[in-house]
């Protein structure tokens, strides 16, 4: 599996020309994950990359600052494509020493997967080796279509 997690992420919503299975044209509405620097610099690198794989315009509706900081592709990658991402929250559990009460601190992955079911074992092989305590908390699937990370 591969963790990559340079940089800030960004989900970014487009408005496109779709050829759908029976071959009529359909605007579609998309969203893209995009590891960059800045929004504009996410919007450029989503433009670009999409804009190379469609005839008509590309109209971006929303940019946001993604929650979380990393993103894992399965070693063995997804057996149906596109795969399927999931946002997944772990809870890193302590206790504050000087109240003796426990703590909780989440933390988000986004994952991708065939299915709801292979997410689970993937966060379990993130955490081996973790010497806090953790729990999960959440995981629930995206309409992302697919994760860009420019070379």
């Amino acid at each position: 599996m591969e963790v990559i997690k340079s940089g800030d992420f960004f989900e970014v919503t487009i408005k496109t020309d779709r050829i759908d299975e029976k071959g009529i044209e359909k605007k579609a509405t998309e969203t893209y994950t995009v590891l960059a620097p800045t929004f504009g610099e996410a919007e450029r690198i989503v433009l670009c990359e999409v804009g190379r794989a469609t005839k008509g315009e590309v109209d971006v509706t929303a940019i946001k600052r993604a929650d979380y900081k990393e993103t894992v592709f399965p070693a063995d990658g997804c057996v149906e494509e596109p795969c399927k991402w999931y946002k997944t929250k772990i809870n890193y559990i302590t206790v504050d020493e000087r109240t003796g009460r426990e703590k909780k601190e989440g933390k988000t992955y986004l994952i991708a997967g065939d299915t709801l079911d292979k997410i689970s074992p993937v966060l379990d092989d993130i955490m081996q080796g973790t010497m806090t305590d953790w729990e999960k908390a959440k995981i629930q699937e995206t309409k992302i279509e697919d994760v860009i990370i420019p070379v």
